[in-house]
């Protein structure tokens, strides 16, 4: 087992004054050494210094290692620290490229990663157990675009001085503790365009208008969440292009009156107490919608309210609707022609007591191109007649009664769709 790295690592020449060693070297990665503890500068003569050319480096499951890394890699664009606990540095003794592109830390390493005195683009932080507030080189990192912090259990706030305004996208996942207080301080991110807060169970309400460059927001599984508000004191998100929540059981509200004139994805999906959506959530500028039956309810809207909603969508090309038990909402839009000419892609999904599709709300669908069916377990047929002749793509997803009747490609009933070019049911191209 290697516990020092010393000088017959970097060759038996560096005694001559003119010996660099690894001079062409870019990438250099140790993994999985348990009994590393040293790794000792080099001892040349002259001016010369190893990895003059060293781009990125990784240090993989070290947990031995101290401190005493090359200390002068002036081309140093990218370092990994995974499972490395007893690292260690003094800022003053590492010359390395002072604006280093990206910096990955995970399970161990952050207090050597607090010593640095550098500027990063990119700065991954994962799994830390016992970290409670982050490392203070973030706060005068004016150059950092993109930071992501992963399972950090004990994280209970981000800095009170606020995060470095030059942020451009900032991820957040599994930080159940974190406590995300939006107040004036988010005005001043001004570059910040994607969000992304995931597994935050401490998430109660998320004031959306304190974001004023923000342009995609996804969020998922937050727990707590009961209420996604426009009450921060700022305007309204009019760069917003893409918003995604998914599987926050208690989320109840989203704001009304809010204007989206960018708004372009939307996607709502397991969300239970979320039971009805404002018509400024349907801008004509949606070119992808995924609902959930349950937003859509007629118990909350009329028939013919649900149908303006989606005749105002006159541009939209892919729409995707689950009922999770629902049926009344995919049967009131496929009754009559109410869904836009624009569509080229459909999915239904997750419709269980769904026995057939009515088939004028898919005749009038001239650019429809391609038709997914997924998990409508009693769903018996199509309508076979009324499906529009655009169509080049069916794919029968764990549907086993429409398995039956269409997987035998000499049957009577698999004659009717055999015009379609492309059949898929389950895993098995039929055509």
């Amino acid at each position: 087992m290697v516990k020092t790295i010393g000088q017959e690592f970097y060759c038996s020449n560096a005694s001559s004054q003119s010996f660099q060693p690894f001079p062409m070297l870019e990438t250099l990665q140790f993994e999985q050494m348990s009994k590393w503890e040293e790794w000792l500068p080099f001892e040349g003569k002259g001016s010369n210094f190893p990895f003059p050319c060293l781009k990125r480096l990784c240090l993989f499951k070290c947990p031995m290692l101290g401190g005493n890394l090359p200390n002068r890699l002036p081309s140093l664009k990218e370092v990994r620290i995974l499972e490395c606990n007893q690292l260690e540095a003094k800022s003053c003794d590492l010359q390395w490229n002072t604006s280093i592109e990206e910096m990955s830390v995970r399970k161990g390493g952050e207090g050597w990663l607090s010593s640095l005195n550098l500027s990063y683009r990119r700065l991954s932080i994962e799994k830390r157990d016992s970290l409670q507030c982050l490392p203070r080189m973030i706060l005068s990192a004016n150059c950092l675009r993109y930071l992501t912090l992963t399972d950090i259990k004990s994280l209970v706030s981000l800095p009170t001085d606020g995060l470095p305004t030059s942020l451009h996208s900032l991820r957040i996942t599994g930080c159940e503790k974190l406590e995300l207080v939006c107040d004036e301080r988010w005005h001043k991110y001004t570059s910040l365009e994607y969000l992304t807060l995931w597994n935050c169970d401490s998430l109660m309400s998320f004031p959306l208008d304190c974001f004023p460059a923000l342009r995609n927001l996804w969020i998922y599984d937050c727990t707590n969440l009961e209420a996604i508000t426009n009450k921060g004191g700022g305007a309204s998100p009019n760069l917003l292009n893409g918003f995604t929540v998914h599987k926050c059981k208690k989320l109840r509200s989203l704001p009304e009156e809010m204007d989206l004139p960018a708004l372009q994805s939307l996607y709502l999906s397991e969300l239970p107490e979320l039971a009805s959506l404002s018509p400024r959530w349907l801008p004509s500028s949606l070119q992808d919608l995924g609902v959930d039956g349950g937003i859509l309810s007629l118990s909350c809207m009329s028939k013919q309210e649900l149908v303006c909603q989606f005749q105002r969508l006159t541009s939209l090309p892919h729409l995707g609707l689950s009922g999770l038990g629902d049926e009344d909402v995919i049967n009131t839009l496929l009754r009559e022609p109410s869904l836009p000419t624009s569509l080229t892609s459909v999915c239904l999904s997750n419709f269980y007591g769904l026995k057939w599709l009515e088939g004028k709300g898919l005749q009038h669908l001239t650019s429809l191109k391609e038709l997914y069916i997924s998990e409508c377990g009693r769903l018996e047929s199509l309508p076979e007649d009324q499906l529009p002749s655009s169509l080049e793509f069916l794919w029968i997803n764990r549907c086993p009664l429409l398995q039956k009747r269409y997987e035998n490609e000499k049957g009577e009933h698999f004659s009717k769709i055999a015009h379609i070019p492309a059949i898929k049911i389950n895993r098995q191209v039929i055509i």
